[in-house]
Parts: structure tokens; C-alpha cells; sequence
């Protein structure tokens, strides 16, 4: 399966200008606060994308298992509404096994945890 149909980036993607060791500590807090204990943080090497992986490993609220990774990537903000060129990380959640609907779930609950470090929603979420 291509990694485009893994996830939808617009419902499942922010920008941050945060530092990285904040973001992947408040993306830690943020799933465990949401129950989920199975988490493995990578930090990425020169030849990956991204520069730190976060994967996960849980049960949905019907039991089934739901699983996938968090990529913080370099990034520079898209030019819309005036902020074109701000520099920073791209915070994208990709889905290996799951429901859609409890993984938008999960990411909702993310994102209220993350409120603080969000600078900006990209696509439609």
C-alpha cells in the first residue's frame, strides 16, 4: 500500500515551530494520556525524512488494534495568509492498521493535548 493511502495529511498533519525535544515530549504525553502504553520513539538518521518517529500500538474502542507512527519532519510553512516561509516541523500521523474514524479519534485527542505547540493546521483539519 502506498504511504498516500495510509493517511489523509489534511486531517492528520500540523506545523510547529516548537523545538523538537518539546514536540516529541508532549506527543508522548499526549498518548499516554490517551491510554496508550505500547510507544517506541525513534530518532531519525541523515538518510530519513523525518527526524523523530513515535510508533504506536493500541485497541480501539471496539477492541480491534489500531497502530501506526508519528513523523516529525523539517518543514517550511505554505504560503497562505501572509506567513510564507516560516521554518519548522511538520507533525504527520500515519496509520499501519486501524479503523479511519478511531484513528481521526485518536489524532483529535492528540491535537487537544497539543494545543501549545500547534502554529499552524494544514489542509482542512
Amino acid at each position: 500500500m502506498a504511504a498516500s493511502q495510509r493517511t489523509n495529511p489534511n486531517l492528520t498533519r500540523f506545523f510547529s515551530t516548537s523545538p523538537v525535544p518539546l514536540i516529541s515530549t508532549t506527543l508522548d504525553r499526549a498518548l499516554r494520556s490517551l491510554g496508550i502504553t505500547q510507544l517506541h520513539l525513534k530518532p531519525g538518521s541523515p538518510e530519513q525524512a523525518y527526524v523523530v518517529s513515535i510508533s504506536f500500538k493500541t485497541l480501539d474502542k471496539r477492541g480491534q488494534e489500531l497502530s501506526g507512527r508519528i513523523t516529525v519532519a523539517p518543514s517550511v510553512l505554505p504560503e497562505e495568509g501572509g506567513m510564507e516561509g516560516v521554518e519548522g516541523w511538520d507533525v504527520v500521523l500515519w496509520k499501519r492498521v486501524g479503523e479511519p474514524m478511531e484513528l481521526k479519534r485518536l489524532w483529535t485527542g492528540v491535537m487537544s493535548f497539543c494545543a501549545a505547540i500547534v502554529f499552524a493546521k494544514i489542509g482542512r483539519a
